[in-house]
């Protein structure tokens, strides 16, 4: 299973109450669909392929990108230590589920990864790494191991593989936020690694050719 800081922070408490319930696709209403002109000009920048190419040019700067992240802080929180109440319900909503997927899993005697896919937020502190900022990209890793290694979860970190490769935070595509194709080679390594190689193997007994990372 992967998950990055974004599938934690979209994770309410609506979602919780009705986890067990089917999914109900959701259907549009054409009268709320209509915008206002001053929405139509914003959506016609946004959906500009000018602008998305300026917008991911300039992004590759880790200051700037950082700097303009940091504005929105309900979804950076979980960049500060300690963490405030929002992203500790989401951390305690993250552990039920966590828990009770583990349940399943253990009981089919399947064993259960999970991933975490570094943001392009946290990459950039990694690569600023300024005290002055007081951010802490490790942070939501340490949170994810603990409440992995509670529910017998192996917990694969491939943060310091984006930390010891240099420009990491230029392995995204910035306008959506998605990993390129080096990116994903650079999760591949560690991931093949602690299934195959650790002390701990989940696939023993596999041999492996290492992935490579991004040249």
């Amino acid at each position: 299973m992967t998950i990055n800081a974004s599938d934690i922070e979209t994770l309410t408490e609506a979602d919780m109450a009705t986890r067990f319930q089917p999914t109900v696709p959701a259907h549009k209403d054409p009268a709320t669909e209509k915008r206002s002109p001053v929405r139509r000009i914003k959506s016609l920048f946004a959906e500009s392929r000018a602008m998305i190419v300026i917008e991911h040019y300039l992004f590759q700067d880790a200051a700037t990108y950082l700097r303009l992240a940091l504005i929105n802080t309900n979804a950076t929180g979980f960049l500060h230590t300690p963490f405030n109440s929002a992203w500790e319900q989401r951390f305690h909503n993250l552990d039920i589920l966590l828990s009770e997927t583990a349940a399943k899993a253990h009981e089919a005697n399947v064993p259960f990864v999970l991933v975490e896919f570094p943001s392009a937020a946290q990459t950039a502190a990694l690569v600023l790494n300024d005290p002055a900022q007081k951010l802490d990209p490790d942070a939501i890793n340490t949170r994810l191991a603990q409440i992995s290694s509670s529910h017998g979860i192996k917990f694969v970190n491939t943060l310091n593989a984006f930390r010891e490769t240099p420009a990491s935070n230029k392995l995204y595509y910035l306008a959506d936020g998605h990993l390129d194709g080096e990116g994903q080679a650079l999760i591949s390594g560690p991931l093949v690694e602690q299934l195959t190689d650790s002390s701990d193997p989940v696939i023993a007994g596999c041999p492996v050719l290492h992935a490579q990372g991004p040249r």
